[in-house]
């Protein structure tokens, strides 16, 4: 028991008594959200474990991928019942592996403090990222997504190649991944609105919302961490 109390105590070390207050925040929304929605158990992990995961990620912590692996799984299921395959093959083809691999990178690239040492991309190299990122959705789109039957194929595209862009930056510890994730966050916000008024869960629009706060509040302090200037 001693030895959980220590490991808990140094994930949380070097947290500010505000960023404390708005994870237990965050998780209370999203309990809140799902009892009054009527939500399924299932959506409400994946929404609690999503939120851990990002907010442990954007602190540096290793201890991310364990709640990221429950979270792609859990949340693998919803996109399925709400015919979001792209959201689907994004998870379970490529976040549930690269939970591992970026764990075992991570683990590598540890400060003293126990939080990850962070890097930015150079200007070729953020192009290359963002050549893939458009070439990747369109192709996605038109062979896989269209054919499949995908009720919101574009921004379902979209959503899945950038993701896909935005893991590889994380798992590299890079800056950048926060502008990335910034827009997918809105754009999902969007996408299971839509998808909310057929039948997906509400607390997945919570789940999002707070994803999106999270990643402006990362990406600034990432660039403080830094001392970068994102142009």
């Amino acid at each position: 028991m001693s030895a959980v109390k220590e490991i808990v105590k140094g994930e949380f070390k070097g947290w500010r008594w505000g960023e404390v207050a708005w994870l237990c925040f965050s998780i209370a929304l999203c309990v809140a959200c799902s009892i009054i929605a009527k939500d399924a158990p299932i959506a409400l992990i994946a929404a609690v474990t999503g939120t851990m995961y990002t907010m442990l990620a954007g602190k540096g912590k290793l201890s991310c991928y364990l709640f990221g692996v429950v979270n792609v799984l859990t949340y693998s299921y919803i996109s399925f019942e709400s015919k979001l395959y792209g959201e689907v093959i994004l998870n379970l083809a490529w976040y549930f592996p690269m939970m591992f691999v970026g764990a075992f990178y991570w683990r590598k690239h540890l400060a003293e403090n126990q939080t990850i040492k962070k890097e930015r991309l150079n200007w070729k190299e953020r192009f290359i990222a963002f050549s893939a990122l458009l070439i990747g959705m369109i192709l996605f789109a038109k062979f896989v997504l269209i054919p499949m039957g995908d009720v919101q194929p574009v921004i379902d595209s979209f959503t899945t190649v950038a993701q896909v862009v935005a893991m590889a930056l994380t798992v590299r510890r890079c800056i950048e991944q926060w502008i990335l994730w910034c827009i997918i966050n809105g754009v999902s916000i969007y996408m299971w609105c839509k998808a909310a008024m057929v039948s997906g869960p509400d607390v997945m629009i919570v789940m999002w919302s707070l994803w999106f706060i999270n990643s402006i509040i990362f990406l600034v302090q990432w660039a403080k961490s830094t001392k970068t200037q994102i142009n």
